[in-house]
């Protein structure tokens, strides 16, 4: 019984580790997303305000 218990726990921790991580990867790939897109935005903004119109 007490086996099966720490088993159970196990499985818990474990799925609990792996939802935590894919998280955190999720909230990594929105941070380089939003910053690859800001940077896209300020070059193109220096890129207008260099253009002679």
């Amino acid at each position: 019984m007490e086996q099966n218990h720490s088993r159970h726990l196990n499985c818990s921790r474990n799925r609990i580790n792996r939802n935590a991580r894919s998280e955190a990867e999720r909230k990594k790939k929105e941070t380089e997303e939003s910053l690859f897109i800001k940077l896209f935005n300020f070059e193109n903004f220096f890129e207008k305000l260099l253009t002679p119109t």
